[in-house]
């Protein structure tokens, strides 16, 4: 077995963050009691987490390909453009 690079250290630090912020919003939505408040702490965990999964596949396909790969911010793009 090899040792992980400091990039998969990164990518699975961004992805465990992303999941955690999945299930603070999963908590959020049968915790709160107005409908807006169920809706607000969902919203701001996904709008975070895809940020989030976002960094981590920049970094993961940087460090395949060697050189910056910012493709994966068009996935970011279209997710801001059709959220309500």
């Amino acid at each position: 077995m090899t040792p992980a690079s400091t990039g998969e250290v990164v990518v699975a630090a961004l992805l465990l963050a992303s999941g955690a912020l999945v299930l603070t919003a999963a908590l959020g939505l049968s915790r709160l009691p107005d409908f807006f408040q169920r809706m607000h702490a969902p919203s701001l965990a996904n709008t975070l987490g895809a940020w989030l999964v976002t960094l981590a596949s920049i970094v993961h396909f940087s460090s395949l390909d060697g050189r910056p790969s910012l493709r994966v911010l068009v996935i970011n793009a279209l997710l801001a453009i059709t959220a309500p």
